[in-house]
This record gives C-alpha cells, sequence and structure tokens, in this order.
C-alpha cells in the first residue's frame, strides 16, 4: 500500500476542558503555549475542573495532521509509541477506524496525556506527561513504508528528546535517500529556544517543507 503522507509524532490522548483565563493565572499556566509536565500535576488541575466536562480524543501534533489527511480520503500511516493502557488501545482503535496505518507496537507504560485548558477566546493551552512516546526511537522508523509515500510529515516537538529526535532524523534521512518529501512542523514557540541550532541545520535544505506558528524568528 502507498501513502500520501507518513507522520512521525507523539501519541497523545488529549484531555479537553474549558476554563476561564483567571483559571490559567491562578494555576501559573502560561497561556498558549505546551508545557511538559507530570501526571499527577494534570490530575490536580482535572480535580480542580470537575465540574466540567472532560472531553477524550486521540492527538498529537503531527497525529492532527495524519487524522486530519484521513478524514479528507488521504492514505496515511504514523509512526507512534502508544502504552498497553486503556488510553493506549483507545488511540490504536481510533487510528484503524480511519485507516491509518501504526507499524509500532505498544510498549509497556503509560500512553502520553495532554491536559488542553480551552479559555473563552478559544486559545488552547496545554500540559503534556509524553509517557512512552518519549521512548520513540530510530528502530521504530520503517524504511520500507517511507518508501511508499509521497511525503514525511515530521513533528517538530521530537527535536526536545534524544531518542525522539533521532527518530525524526531518522525519517529525514530515509526520506531523502528515497527521493521522499518532507515536511517539517515547528510545533511551538518553545522550541525556538531549545532547539534553534537543530532547525537552522535542517532548513538550510531547501527541499524541506517546513510549517510554523507565529513565533521567534530563527534568527
Amino acid at each position: 500500500m502507498s501513502y500520501d503522507v507518513y507522520g512521525v509524532g507523539n501519541a497523545i490522548m488529549d484531555l479537553q476542558v474549558q476554563c476561564s483565563d483567571d483559571f490559567l493565572a491562578e494555576n501559573g499556566i502560561e497561556k498558549g503555549i505546551m508545557t511538559l509536565t507530570e501526571p499527577e500535576r494534570q490530575k490536580t488541575l482535572l480535580d480542580s475542573l470537575s465540574e466540567h466536562h472532560v472531553h477524550h480524543c486521540s492527538g498529537g501534533s503531527a497525529a492532527n495532521t495524519i487524522v486530519g489527511i484521513a478524514d479528507m480520503g488521504g492514505t496515511t500511516a504514523y509512526a507512534s509509541k502508544t502504552g498497553t493502557d486503556a488510553f493506549g488501545q483507545q488511540y490504536l482503535d481510533e487510528f484503524k477506524a480511519l485507516g491509518i496505518d501504526s507499524h509500532v507496537g505498544s510498549s509497556n507504560g503509560d500512553t502520553g496525556t495532554c491536559v488542553v485548558l480551552i479559555t473563552p477566546d478559544a486559545q488552547r493551552s496545554m500540559l503534556t506527561h509524553l509517557g512512552v512516546s518519549a521512548t520513540l526511537s530510530e528502530s521504530d522508523i520503517c524504511a520500507e513504508s517511507i518508501g511508499k509515500a509521497k511525503y514525511v510529515y515530521i513533528e517538530g516537538y521530537l527535536f526536545a528528546g534524544k531518542s525522539t529526535k533521532n527518530a525524526a532524523l531518522k525519517a529525514i534521512e530515509l526520506a531523502k535517500q528515497q527521493d521522499v518529501k518532507v515536511a517539517l512542523t515547528i510545533s511551538d514557540p518553545f522550541l525556538i529556544d531549545i532547539c534553534r541550532d537543530d532547525f537552522q541545520a535542517l532548513l538550510k535544505d531547501r527541499s524541506i517543507y517546513c510549517f510554523a506558528m507565529k513565533m521567534k524568528p530563527l534568527h
């Protein structure tokens, strides 16, 4: 089977809940960005919002794009790590229902989660626990599947971790070897501060498509 897009990124179960700007301020949450955190912190915040509805949805920066492409009739595959817990099974079931191929088996541990706090202006502020997503490695990248794709889509968040960064670079290398186009999303402003050199080196290659929000300049 050939693919329109082969994605590489985190597998995150989103826990979406509406809140006020005051709630963000009271809990020291920086609005509009993603912050890495631990499950205990997430639980404390959700407990504070216990009277609010929490919507569960499989997510992740690159995953959302892959789902969108599948919804529009595109053929896709996604390389990510899920845990053997209920969230991991839900994640894989949702992707299977959309016809998205997954080439990475489940791992012992917790599936990544993200508390998505949505304020009345529709801005989202995220608290993310990566779980087993952080263990995605070069060995999880399928050269054969990349060779069957028109594009490889790389999630910028992967560059924040050593193992996941190596997985992203491996996917880019395999794509170039097989004349597959590469697209990179610089997923969040904080990545510019910690991954600037990596992104500058990659974007010297004018064949790589780059997607970015309004953020700090690379230079």
